[in-house]
């Protein structure tokens, strides 16, 4: 087995676990990105822009975007921090409010989804390896830069 299989074989579940999340989140009207990211941002409270980009491993630029976007409809609000008027915390908004129950019924629909066909013992395995690589790519991640 070379590493550029299991490249493409992971690339395969990545899109086939993009593709369901999309059809399970039609209900809501959110992409499985700006889910993700609505997620994120309830389990943390008040975030920075550099907080949601590290969190969901996406660009400033990109989470700038989405976040702009997601305000527009009331699902995020900015507040400026009292202290640094450059810094802007992002919270959640009445609506996002409302869907945070749906948002983690989907979610674990589609993670049962993903790992339905492991065993408790691979799912464990599973997450040690998922675990042992994500840092990994971090550190080459940051020296590309």
């Amino acid at each position: 087995m070379s590493t550029n299989e299991i490249l493409e074989q992971f690339g395969i579940i990545r899109r086939q676990i993009n593709r369901l999340g999309i059809i399970y989140l039609k209900e809501i009207s959110l992409g499985p990105k700006q889910t993700m990211l609505v997620r994120f941002v309830h389990k943390h409270n008040l975030c920075t822009m550099t907080d949601i980009s590290i969190g969901v491993a996406s660009d400033k630029a990109s989470v700038t975007r989405m976040v702009n976007s997601l305000v527009r409809i009331k699902y995020l609000e900015l507040t400026h921090s009292k202290d640094d008027h450059r810094v802007i915390f992002v919270s959640l908004g009445p609506k996002a409010e409302k869907i945070i129950p749906e948002i983690e019924r989907i979610y674990s629909l589609l993670s049962n989804d993903f790992v339905g066909a492991l065993t408790a013992k691979e799912r464990n395995m599973f997450l040690e390896i998922l675990k042992k690589t994500e840092p990994h790519l971090q550190r080459t991640i940051k020296e590309s830069l």
